[in-house]
């Protein structure tokens, strides 16, 4: 990954930042890609918006060591400038797929337009928030959500991501139930 100079994000970025958790988390995270914060620490959601993502884990008693946070590319671009389909496309290809077939986690939230927009077809994330959806690629079920950097600019949001939050908790609660009763 830190050898990767496949695509022009790479050019703007200090360095590739990857995914960071537990190999076989039951829950993993999907955000757009790192900002300058994450670009400087080499890991996700550390700025202002893993603040936030921060306080909406603890609601829901889940700890970072216990879950999977990456982003759809691993690069930090100029201006935080949405990634170009192409770039994209080979991180999707190259790190994120393998990622999360390595990791067989139960439920994936999705966080943002991009990403939910690359990852499940959707163009409109509000639309779809907190619906429940198995990928079909990944094969376990996805969430939409708003990004926590959304709350940055508008406080109001935060409800939605508790909700979607809260929603997730419950799905995967339901799982490893599910998943016991059938043991």
């Amino acid at each position: 990954m830190l050898a990767c100079r496949a695509c022009s994000a790479r050019k703007e970025a200090h360095c590739p930042v990857a995914g960071v958790g537990k190999s076989d988390a039951d829950v993993v995270f999907i955000g757009r890609n790192p900002g300058r914060v994450e670009d400087e620490t080499g890991e996700p959601f550390t700025g202002k918006a893993g603040q936030i993502f921060d306080q909406v884990l603890m609601e829901v008693e889940w700890e970072r060591p216990f879950i999977f946070i990456t982003n759809l590319g691993l690069c930090h671009t100029k201006d935080d400038r949405l990634l170009l389909r192409e770039e994209v496309a080979i991180c999707v290809r190259n790190f994120l797929y393998p990622s999360i077939v390595n990791i067989k986690p139960e439920l994936v939230v999705v966080f943002g337009q991009q990403p939910n927009y690359f990852l499940n077809g959707i163009k409109s994330v509000n639309q779809y928030l907190g619906v429940t959806i198995r990928h079909r690629y990944f094969n376990c079920l996805v969430i939409p959500c708003i990004h926590p950097a959304a709350v940055i600019y508008n406080p109001a949001e935060f409800q939605k991501l508790q909700k979607v939050m809260r929603k997730a908790s419950t799905v995967l609660s339901y799982l490893k139930k599910k998943e016991n009763a059938d043991a």
